[in-house]
């Protein structure tokens, strides 16, 4: 299969998102065996989210799991998103039972998501999206965004960010071609989203029982862990 290059020379957006498991939200009976088309996969996300309470929010893509953060702007939905994330751990002053959440970053062009967050990313990853902002060397390096995990390097004045596949997949893997500077551009915009965020979560846990840590469990929540 021939690789597709995408080429991305404006509107760029690093648009931070959290990944809502269904099934940590509610149990509802699965699709069946087998694998899922979109529509099965969004039926049962909804449906779990819903035992929740949660019925407004709506994926990226349809049948993903990310929703982007800066569309879980009020109270509720995000003390249950917070609640199910802590999930009663027993937070001491070291935070160790504290992880970001799940999801990472989704690269935008032209207002279309195209390279989305693997398993096992997390908000944490923006420092992996600015490391590869600023390479510069024509050798292939690690973009950590989950597993499967993105390949980057410098070429024609352009960062190139390719699909790795861990097994074969069942399409050719593309390549995006985008100007670091474009880049560093989207990166400090999903900084403010972060930072957008953290308020949000701040308001949250200071009237809680985790008041006297509030501070430092939204730092580690978005990634920032010190």
């Amino acid at each position: 299969m021939s690789e597709l290059v995408i080429d991305i020379e404006s509107s760029v957006l690093l648009r931070p998102v959290i990944e809502l498991e269904p099934g940590r939200f509610g149990s509802c009976p699965d699709p069946g065996s087998g694998p899922w088309n979109d529509e099965q996969s969004a039926r049962y996300w909804r449906t779990c989210l819903a035992e929740s309470g949660i019925v407004d929010l709506r994926p990226v893509v349809p049948a993903s799991w990310f929703v982007l953060a800066s569309e879980i702007d009020t109270p509720f939905p995000l003390d249950k998103i917070l609640d199910e994330h802590l999930d009663g751990a027993e937070i001491g002053a070291d935070l160790e039972e504290v992880s970001p959440f799940s999801g990472g970053f989704v690269l935008y062009g032209d207002a279309e998501p195209i390279l989305l967050p693997s398993c096992c990313g997390d908000l944490g990853n923006i420092d992996e999206w600015k490391k590869a902002a600023a390479q510069r060397t024509d050798s292939p390096e690690m973009l950590w965004v989950g597993h499967p995990w993105y390949s980057t390097w410098f070429a024609d004045g352009r960062l190139h960010i390719r699909e790795e596949h861990e097994y074969p997949g069942p399409r050719a893997p593309r390549t995006v071609r985008v100007a670091p500077t474009l880049l560093e551009a989207a990166i400090s915009d999903a900084n403010r989203e972060i930072d957008q965020l953290v308020d949000r979560l701040l308001s949250l846990l200071r009237t809680g029982p985790r008041s006297a840590l509030a501070s430092e469990i939204a730092q580690v929540l978005v990634g920032r862990r010190q």
